[in-house]
């Protein structure tokens, strides 16, 4: 009796079953801001327009998410000096529009391609678009090399690996670091070309700090290619050059000689703010994928916006892809390098 009991039920609840039309308002649009500044280098500004979560994206949509035209100025701490902005579309017109940075500093044939910004200061940028106006405060904090990085192949496609580094956490609290990285050279298979990273990327575990049990301590950490999650199992049996690991050089049956990659590391020191921001972002993009995880908010430091607008930091490392060798060099790239 109670398992006809049981099947009843259950066929009950199914012939129950009605499909459920959520109407979820439109929050408007809001202007995004992605701003950076870091000693020895001009800011860069991107102006976006925020969109509903269930916007389609297409050619037109892309297009209109930009921002031209929009007033940036950038103040030091006491507000006493500042500097202007311009659209770098302005120079390079293949560029995207809403790009923003100091054509004057951008023009300097080295580095350091502007003397604005300092390590320790504190700035105030100031967005201004259609009656709007934006404000956001940052901070430079005081830059701390890594001791050493490596390359370590993947033990199952040799072809493949990650860069290994050490570092030494200062015996003060509130250090907050990101690794982030881009490929400047990359030998595609699929189009036997070179075709480097449009972007750095910010893997799984992109941002850390010493709240985390590593205050005034030394270790040993890794960072992968990252979007990995794109891939599946196919690619990896395959050796598909988009397998999220650093391609070594070897010998293809196919296509002859492959380079290695090389990269750009960025290694950084952000505020507390900063670090808010970009541990959000990289937590709700984990999360997404996630179905049973909560909703997550990002956190801004914009006054009448979203985004972040962050000092950093930053010291760059160039690497190559090749086993038993160690790099401790600092690099000092161009501009064109790191937009």
């Amino acid at each position: 009796m109670r398992k006809i009991l049981t099947i009843s039920l259950v066929f009950f609840f199914l012939s129950c079953e009605k499909e459920i039309q959520l109407d979820i308002p439109n929050a408007g649009k809001e202007i995004v801001v992605q701003a950076m500044i870091q000693e020895g280098y001009p800011p860069i500004v991107q102006l976006t327009w925020s969109d509903s979560y269930f916007a389609t994206i297409d050619s037109n949509s892309y297009n209109e998410m930009f921002i031209s035209g929009a007033e940036i100025t950038i103040y030091n701490q006491d507000k006493t000096s500042s500097i202007s902005l311009d659209e770098i579309s302005a120079l390079i017109p293949e560029l995207p529009p809403g790009l923003y940075t100091n054509l004057n500093a951008i023009n300097q044939p080295n580095y350091p391609y502007s003397n604005f910004f300092s390590e320790g200061e504190k700035y105030h940028l100031k967005v201004i678009f259609q009656g709007d106006t934006l404000t956001a405060n940052t901070s430079i904090p005081n830059a701390t090399p890594l001791d050493s990085l490596w390359f370590v192949p993947d033990d199952r496609y040799p072809e493949y690996g990650d860069f290994y580094a050490y570092y030494d956490d200062p015996d003060t609290m509130g250090n907050n670091v990101m690794f982030e990285h881009k490929r400047i050279a990359h030998f595609s298979l699929n189009e036997k070309k070179n075709v480097p990273d449009f972007m750095f990327i910010k893997a799984y575990g992109a941002v850390r700090n010493d709240f985390e049990g590593l205050n005034g301590m030394g270790f040993e950490t890794f960072f992968e290619r990252g979007e990995g999650k794109n891939f599946g199992n196919d690619d990896i049996h395959f050796k598909d050059p988009n397998f999220a690991n650093f391609q070594m050089a070897y010998t293809n049956d196919t296509v002859g000689e492959v380079f290695a990659d090389i990269i750009l590391l960025r290694f950084s020191q952000l505020d507390k703010a900063s670090f808010e921001f970009w541990r959000s972002v990289i937590a709700q993009d984990v999360m997404n994928s996630n179905p049973f995880a909560e909703p997550m908010n990002l956190k801004s430091n914009i006054n009448g916006g979203l985004g972040v607008f962050e000092g950093k930091a930053a010291i760059y490392y160039k690497l190559i892809a090749k086993e038993d060798t160690t790099f401790t060099q600092r690099y000092y790239p161009n501009i064109w390098e790191i937009l």
